[in-house]
């Protein structure tokens, strides 16, 4: 394998651009072979093909710590260019801190696997700023709202999917990339169950409760689909081509359409329903290790922020129903 491809310092002289597209080839091969996951590949694909676009745009000979900041300074404040961020003018709006973040988490991966690969002596991505992200979570669906949002499904045109669609997000917390790509081989609905490949091309096995596997049993045999096709499909062309599956940005779009039916205002989405199934599995007495397993997070970190959305529930229960409070005065 071909080492030390860059013999100066990143930090000093920067890698030069040639040089970097190739690694950029190398990196993304060595994922492949890693197996990483199709979602992750992606990502980082894109990521690789903005940094190139601002690279040209700039017309940088080559790269360090001073350019990777430049860069982020246009991730964070592109929008407010007349041309729109990346050149594209749909794209006003600022970046998510939390985007920005994930933006630094890859191009730090890929410096440190050009490090162990032996290509570069030091870490550009080292002296960028990791960008600050506040730790806050939105709150989950109320019981209402759930149920408001399953009604709208019940009563759309597409009725047994998107009922399908709506209890598997709340009875399952599956990730919306993880749920579109479900086959139905995947559901044992004898034993209500599931498996599904999830981050970091991992498997893991959820469970269904029986609300859920009624509806996804109606779904099927409506449907009358073959054991290696996509469980959920778009229907009517409103989620992508008639009959091809579903995407996460049409399960996004699903979602928010009927979530407006369903007269809530609040954000709602997938990631919305994920979150309710994880606060409502707690509040209901699951154990944080078993919500953990479930949601498919690699440590309790993420856990336990929605073990405190649940805490607050109990003390606001508490205080609305306090036994005490509620004995009769004399």
């Amino acid at each position: 394998m071909r080492k030390r491809a860059v013999e100066s310092s990143p930090t000093e002289e920067g890698i030069v651009v040639p040089e970097l597209m190739v690694l950029a080839d190398d990196w993304m091969l060595s994922g492949q072979l890693r197996n990483l996951s199709p979602h992750t590949l992606r990502e980082r694909q894109y990521i690789l093909g903005k940094l190139f676009w601002f690279i040209d745009r700039e017309e940088y000979q080559s790269i360090g710590d001073r350019e990777l900041k430049t860069f982020f300074l246009h991730l964070a404040y592109g929008h407010k260019e007349e041309s729109g961020r990346f050149d594209n003018p749909n794209l006003k709006t600022p970046m998510r801190p939390v985007s920005l973040r994930g933006w630094h988490t890859v191009l730090r991966a890929w410096c440190r696997w050009m490090i162990a690969e032996n290509y570069i002596d030091s870490d550009p991505m080292a002296r960028v700023p990791k960008p600050s992200v506040q730790s806050e979570i939105k709150p989950p669906l109320s019981d209402e709202q759930a149920a408001k949002l399953l009604h709208a499904a019940k009563a759309s045109p597409s009725a047994n999917r998107d009922t399908a669609v709506i209890l598997m997000l709340l009875d399952s917390g599956l990730r919306a990339s993880e749920l579109v790509g479900l086959r139905v081989k995947d559901i044992d609905l004898r034993n209500r169950s599931f498996k599904v490949i999830g981050k970091g091309n991992k498997t893991r096995h959820g469970f269904l409760g029986r609300v859920t596997t009624q509806a996804l049993l109606r779904y099927l045999r409506a449907e009358k689909r073959q054991p290696n096709d996509y469980l959920f499909q778009s229907e009517r062309g409103l989620c992508g081509g008639i009959g091809e599956p579903l995407k996460p940005n049409g399960l996004r779009h699903l979602i928010g359409r009927l979530a407006k039916r369903a007269g809530i205002e609040a954000q709602c989405s997938p990631h919305t329903l994920r979150r309710t199934f994880c606060v409502k599995f707690l509040r209901n007495g699951g154990n944080v290790f078993a919500a953990q397993n479930l949601m498919g997070h690699s440590t309790l970190d993420m856990t336990r922020k929605y073990c405190l959305l649940a805490d607050t529930d109990l003390e606001a229960q508490h205080r609305a129903f306090s036994p005490a409070d509620h004995l009769p005065r004399r």
